[in-house]
This record gives C-alpha cells, sequence and structure tokens, in this order.
C-alpha cells in the first residue's frame, strides 16, 4: 500500500469513528432510533438519586414562612427531615406549626414525596415518623 493510500485509509477511519460518535445519538435521541450499536448521549446516569430538595416552614396565623439556613443542608432520608423539623418545634415551644415540602430525585425526575399539607409539630404522620 503506497503511503497515498495508507492516508486515506486513516483519514476514512477517523471520519467514519468521528460520525459514528456525533451523530449515534443524534439517530437515538431525536430521531427515535433504537439500534444499540449507535450511542446514546447520557449527562448523568447515577449518583443523584439519594438527593432530596426540601423546604421547611413555620406556619403562623396562616401564613407561611420559611425557615431560612435549613435548607441548603443536605438530608439523604426523609427520617433526617422530620428530625430536623421536630426540633425546631422544641425549640419554638407549644402550638409550632413546621411543615416540609420534600421532592425526591429518581429516574424520571423529581418527586414530591412530602407535599408540606401537615403539622410535623403535632406528631402527625406515617409510623415511620415517629
Amino acid at each position: 500500500m503506497s503511503r497515498g493510500n495508507k492516508q486515506f485509509a486513516s483519514r476514512a477511519v477517523f471520519f467514519v469513528v468521528a460520525a459514528w460518535i456525533l451523530l449515534g445519538p443524534v439517530y437515538r435521541q431525536v430521531l427515535g432510533g433504537t439500534n444499540p450499536v449507535f450511542l446514546r448521549w447520557v449527562m448523568f446516569s447515577r449518583g443523584l438519586y439519594d438527593l432530596l430538595d426540601v423546604r421547611l416552614f413555620e406556619v403562623r396565623q396562616g401564613q407561611r414562612f420559611r425557615v431560612e439556613g435549613l435548607d441548603a443542608a443536605r438530608f439523604v432520608e426523609e427520617r433526617e427531615v422530620v428530625e430536623t423539623a421536630r426540633r425546631l418545634c422544641e425549640a419554638r415551644g407549644d402550638g409550632a406549626d413546621v411543615r416540609a415540602v420534600v421532592r425526591r430525585m429518581t429516574d424520571d425526575g423529581w418527586i414530591v414525596a412530602r407535599p408540606g399539607d401537615e403539622n410535623l409539630c403535632t406528631g402527625v404522620g406515617s409510623a415511620e415518623d415517629r
């Protein structure tokens, strides 16, 4: 094989591989192709499924006030959210009304795990919360 043919062959292989890498995700995700030979572009495949999005509120005279400073804490389990809310209840005293809106990351996106409609200070909730 002459030098010119080797260069042509190596360039051809490069362009075929580059096209496969670049156009494979387009075929799978834009055109709806299902052939597993073509790559599927995935930004994140795993790792964020223990993530909770938590917003704590205190209700006073029918109005909700966001509890600042605790939302940024990393909660991994709902139980931790309930424990934190109960500590807030103890600090606020009798008649406190603390609620938590909790969303959990899943394969299908965010799901609401706790809508924030129950007062966590009264002990109302599921048996696992107590």
